[in-house]
């Protein structure tokens, strides 16, 4: 854009947003960016309609509406005056330097952006920093507290100043985030909870003093600044000015109260350190007020429950920490308990430590009755079930009779096998009685094996957005199909036997593992981890990544590159989320590989840092097994290709080499590795391939 040949041309950016992610400081950091390169027009893509907004579909990835996510709609806000208000062709900011640039000020280390004039309040989080002129304000709005405005909902505000002492004030429902915005879609899948809920507020307007009076269905007084308040639209007046009701009857508040009752979602490691403590983060989402969240926990085998009170510090979020002294090697198993008014209830099960805990329902839901076959597939029940297909068609299924399903199900096992060497996975779709249904992909070995599989990892049937999670104890049939998933027998032909399709139970407590200082932190197991890699399939390459079947047992992580498109490569990735502190004194990466379909295979494995800079190393695969031990000082800096790839292809496909980097290269500071193939001479027309076994930190 700075090109001078682009001088005299009108500069556009269509479209742009700061997606996935739900930082309150981004926005207003991109409006300077794009007024400092002369950017005239800049229209984000997109908003999301209020009623689609709970559900933020059809579009996960995006996520902006004021009544939904009212902190990210203010910084959107934020951004609008920057882009207004700076001139084109600004100076560049220095954000180590405080990221202020005009009346604007971002800073991530606060998560805010934050606008201050003369005359004008705005920000998009709490905040401890004061208004440039508080005597001369007639603007404001925000989200949380700061020295002009205390509010204890978690809604939007906006005050404004009509005349002298006579001010507008909007206030939105509170919102109670209790599923991740940016997970897949589904209709019945709502991600907040909103409720008109009665809030305190205190403010002082410059010109009102702390007795006004608030004017709604009816008239409040304040005191000291202070009053109750519910979502909607008021008028701020001294308490000798009369207001009539039309000047606050044309809200546009919506009035809303979450369908649900009390929901709960909890935030907490998977794995930890012995000897330091773990925080547990709660969000209790609810329509009381008024209610006590405590925390019980228990350590290893112990038979002693242990209760810690969990303290509120923002909105509906709880927090509470097991001591270090009772994190001991080995597991520690915890829930959360909510007591309100009316109900308790202990999350995620109501007997979190009975010791009784199936891994799946003992009930086969392999109904009664005859197969429903296709041209090309064929099939046959008694105790088990046996499909056998000449060619990979997801038109042809098998329908199987199913029945029986608990409504409060976690997902579903498959228990099955695969009859032949070629054949390595299947595809099954559930579909209820509705016509509503999901499909997953189950691997498959020539051993009995169980696969488990949750509903958020399940797929629509159809399309890329699921109406609405099927009815489970309405689930009637289950079509089993080829060819749909990546897979290394491409063409057939198949044979299968499944031998159950079991009710998944709901985890009875949520799980911790506490590692030994210097312990092997396993980083990925394919068996395991399989559904948490994210692949970069560049156009035009022609390849799979998936389960394979094992040397022995179980399954590998098989990358294979068919046909190569540009650039070059297939990478996988997977993030180290629950990286415990005990790995930093851990020096070595442990690879255990061999190669596919290829007597070597050039393999680079890359790990990224927290702060996305690049160290890379190159290794060879053969087709025997091997466990290669990379320590980490043999990493170098590198330049590596984006994983997944990104979209639009305009985007640079290279994470730039990081320089100047500060020290070795440290375990404890790894937030993901990523394993790709290589075709180093560009010219490689055969097949290029990889099993991973297994990735491991240790210390040598």
């Amino acid at each position: 854009m700075s090109d001078s040949a682009l001088a005299q041309k009108a500069k556009i950016v269509y479209e742009y947003d700061v997606a996935d992610v739900d930082a309150a400081y981004l926005h207003a950091a991109v409006a300077h960016t794009f007024r400092s390169h002369g950017i005239q027009w800049a229209t984000q893509f997109h908003y999301c309609s209020y009623a689609l907004a709970r559900e933020n579909i059809p579009y996960p990835t995006h996520n902006l509406n004021l009544v939904t996510s009212p902190s990210k709609a203010i910084r959107f806000l934020i951004a609008s005056e920057a882009f207004h208000r700076l001139n084109r062709n600004c100076a560049t900011v220095n954000y180590d330097d405080g990221g202020a640039f005009g009346p604007f000020t971002v800073s991530h280390d606060q998560d805010l952006s934050l606008m201050s004039t003369d005359t004008e309040f705005l920000y998009s989080n709490p905040t401890h920093a004061k208004p440039r002129s508080p005597s001369t304000l007639t603007r404001i709005a925000g989200y949380g507290d700061s020295p002009v405005v205390q509010y204890t909902g978690t809604g939007a505000f906006f005050l404004d100043r009509l005349s002298p002492g006579k001010w507008r004030l909007e206030i939105f429902p509170d919102v109670t985030k209790i599923e991740d915005p940016y997970g897949r879609a589904r209709q019945d899948r709502e991600i907040v909870d909103l409720y008109s809920r009665s809030q305190t507020m205190h403010l002082l307007p410059p010109d009102l003093g702390d007795g006004f009076v608030v004017h709604g269905h009816e008239p409040v007084k304040a005191y000291g600044g202070r009053f109750a308040v519910t979502p909607g639209t008021y008028i701020l007046t001294k308490s000798s000015v009369l207001v009539s009701k039309a000047e606050w009857a044309d809200s546009i508040v919506p009035t809303v109260e979450s369908p649900f009752g009390t929901r709960i979602s909890v935030k907490a490691t998977g794995r930890a350190t012995s000897g330091q403590a773990i925080p547990i983060l709660a969000t209790v989402s609810t329509r009381s007020l008024h209610c006590c969240v405590r925390l019980q926990y228990r350590i290893g085998t112990q038979a002693k429950i242990r209760t810690l009170p969990m303290s509120k510090f923002a909105g509906d979020q709880y927090a509470a920490e097991i001591p270090g002294n009772e994190v001991l090697p080995g597991q520690i198993q915890f829930a959360v308990l909510v007591t309100g008014p009316r109900e308790s209830i202990l999350f995620p099960s109501p007997n979190p430590f009975d010791h009784s805990e199936p891994v799946v329902d003992t009930i086969n839901h392999l109904g009664h009755g005859a197969l429903k076959v296709g041209k090309s597939i064929t099939g046959n029940m008694g105790s088990t079930v046996n499909i056998d297909s000449d060619q990979a068609d997801p038109r042809q299924q098998v329908q199987i009779p199913l029945s029986g399903f608990s409504e409060n199900a976690h997902g579903v096992t498959v228990r099955a096998r695969a009859r032949d060497l070629t054949t390595s996975s299947m595809t099954v779709q559930l579909v209820d009685k509705d016509g509503i249904g999901v499909r997953f992909d189950v691997p498959l070995t020539q051993d009995w094996g169980e696969q488990n599989i949750s509903w958020d990892q399940m797929l629509p049937a159809e399309g890329w957005i699921l109406l609405r999670k099927p009815s489970l104890a309405a689930i009637r049939i289950a079509n089993v199909s080829f060819g749909q998933s990546s897979q290394a027998s491409a063409t057939g032909p198949y044979a299968v036997e499944i031998g159950s399709i079991s009710s998944l139970a709901t985890p009875k407590a949520f799980k911790i593992t506490v590692l030994s200082p210097n312990q092997p932190f396993t980083a990925f197991d394919p068996n395991a981890d399989s559904r948490r890699l994210v692949v970069g399939m560049p156009p035009r390459t022609e390849g799979f990544a998936g389960l394979i079947p094992a040397e022995k047992h179980g399954f590998d992580y098989g990358i294979v590159v068919r046909k190569f498109g540009w650039p070059r490569r297939l990478s996988v990735r997977i993030m180290l989320t629950d990286r415990p502190a005990a790995t930093q004194n851990l020096n070595t990466l442990v690879l255990k590989i061999r190669s596919l379909d290829c007597p070597q295979a050039l393999v680079t494995v890359s790990v990224l840092d927290r702060d996305g800079r690049a160290w890379s190393a190159i290794v060879t695969g053969t087709l025997a097994s091997q466990t290669l031990r990379i320590p980490l000082a043999k990493f170098k800096p590198a330049e590596i290709f984006r994983c997944p790839f990104p979209y639009p292809a305009l985007v640079s496909e290279r994470v730039p080499r990081a320089f100047g980097h500060a020290g070795a290269l440290k375990a404890s500071e790894i937030d993901s590795i990523q394993v790709g193939l290589v075709d180093k001479h560009s010219t490689t027309t055969q097949p290029l391939g990889c099993a991973i076994s297994k990735l491991t930190l240790d210390r040598l």
